[in-house]
């Protein structure tokens, strides 16, 4: 969407929906799996490296204070949990990746929130 520009929910709907026909022919599949795999590796970073900087961007947009310690532990911390392939199982259930490093962003934030809360910090708010 940043590359294009193009937010509409009808077109990324209509691009999902031909991802998911295009996987099921055969032969539209075979022609995908054709290209090389350098190509590949080319488009696959450019994407992982636009998702990063949109990342960033909406940190710069919404003025995000980095000067505070907290705020820079925090994003320090979901950033690399996000990216490194830590995990962590519970039961039947694995988290890792986003999902993980979503999680351990809110409980990081709510035990900086406590530890404020009790006058434990010594930033202020």
């Amino acid at each position: 969407m940043a590359i294009t520009g193009v937010y509409s929910v009808w077109v990324i709907r209509g691009a999902a929906l031909l991802a998911i026909t295009f996987s099921v022919i055969g032969k539209i599949s075979a022609a995908i799996s054709s290209i090389p795999i350098a190509v590949m590796g080319g488009i696959t970073m450019l994407l992982y490296g636009v998702i990063a900087v949109q990342g960033f961007r909406m940190f710069v947009e919404q003025k995000v204070d980095f000067s505070k310690s907290r705020t820079m532990v925090l994003g320090a911390i979901t950033f690399i949990v996000g990216v490194s392939g830590a995990r962590i199982t519970l039961g039947t259930v694995q988290l890792k990746g986003m999902a993980f490093a979503a999680i351990v962003g809110v409980m990081l934030s709510l035990i900086f929130w406590l530890l404020d809360k009790a006058g434990v910090m010594n930033e202020e708010a």
